[in-house]
């Protein structure tokens, strides 16, 4: 996730659309969950005893062999108010550990003659695990989107990172059923983040004033946060899941189509346009994939 200060005000800012999907069809979200096999719902990462260089080598030598990257702007601060900027290789930026669950990229955004992004740092979480290394190209995947200026709706932001995060792991990992851990693993976030979503929408409903005040504004930003979660990991998953159950052709066909976007050839909701990812369908094979008892 890109990380900002005020949510909602910078969305407005940078003038992204939002989805109210998630919140209108929360009870189909919610008929989702009855459907969540145990395997999912107690499913624990494996821990890797590899050092944290090792994990940003892993992401390193994958993005690189898949994708053509593009420099971005980073911005050093550790220099009071004599900060400068530069621009880089995404992986010349810090990539540090963080005690914080959720890993981020730190970034600002300015206006010159254009919009431009600078990124300060990348934060992972500090216990490595067999998905850390996808960490770190989930927030690489950031860094290029934001600078090719591709995205229209905000709420479709972590399609592409949570999609690449499948793909490295599918990919790169020599594990028994990779796939499937991949799988189980975003699968468990979206169980979390839909019954969060959930309380969030009770309190939402209970204000009546709206969002006037620093905690309903704090409260807005989480729903819009949440949601954005809910509804780029239902597309992630579908992607991924036609991913995996394409041939060779189709494979570099979706390559090919990330890398356009990358170049800022191709917006992400072109992308999910031609894949035929959207809200409806994304929870619709999720929930068949379900029923069929295919992850039991």
């Amino acid at each position: 996730m890109i990380q900002q200060n005020s949510l909602s005000k910078s969305i407005k800012v940078l003038k992204f659309k939002l989805s109210n999907k998630p919140l209108e069809e929360l009870e189909k979200l919610i008929d989702l969950l009855d459907n969540i096999p145990n395997k999912i719902i107690n499913f624990q990462c494996m821990p890797l005893n590899i050092t944290f260089s090792k994990v940003i080598e892993e992401s390193q030598q994958f993005m690189k062999a898949y994708f053509n990257l593009h420099n971005i702007g980073y911005i050093d601060m550790s220099r009071g108010n004599n900060c400068y900027t530069t621009l880089v290789d995404p992986y010349e930026i810090p990539i540090v550990k963080t005690s914080e669950e959720r890993s981020c990229v730190d970034a600002i955004f300015m206006y010159y003659n254009s919009l431009k992004w600078f990124y300060k740092q990348i934060k992972i979480n500090k216990d490595i695990t067999e998905f850390s290394s996808c960490k770190v190209t989930h927030e690489i995947t950031h860094t290029q989107e934001m600078e090719a200026g591709v995205l229209n709706y905000f709420t479709n932001i972590e399609v592409l990172p949570i999609l690449l995060e499948t793909l490295q792991f599918v990919e790169n990992t020599s594990l028994s059923g990779k796939h499937l851990r991949q799988i189980f693993n975003r699968m468990k976030h979206l169980l979390k983040d839909i019954l969060y979503l959930k309380q969030l929408s009770m309190k939402n409903l209970s204000n009546e004033e709206g969002f006037v005040t620093y905690q309903t504004e704090k409260l807005q930003d989480e729903i819009i946060l949440i949601s954005t979660y809910v509804e780029s990991n239902l597309k992630a998953l579908n992607l991924s899941l036609i991913y995996l159950n394409s041939n060779t052709l189709i494979k570099k066909e979706m390559i090919s189509n990330i890398q356009n976007i990358f170049d800022a050839k191709k917006t992400v909701e072109e992308f999910l346009e031609y894949f035929d990812t959207t809200f409806e369908s994304s929870l619709n094979r999720v929930q068949k994939v379900l029923k069929n008892k295919f992850l039991y």
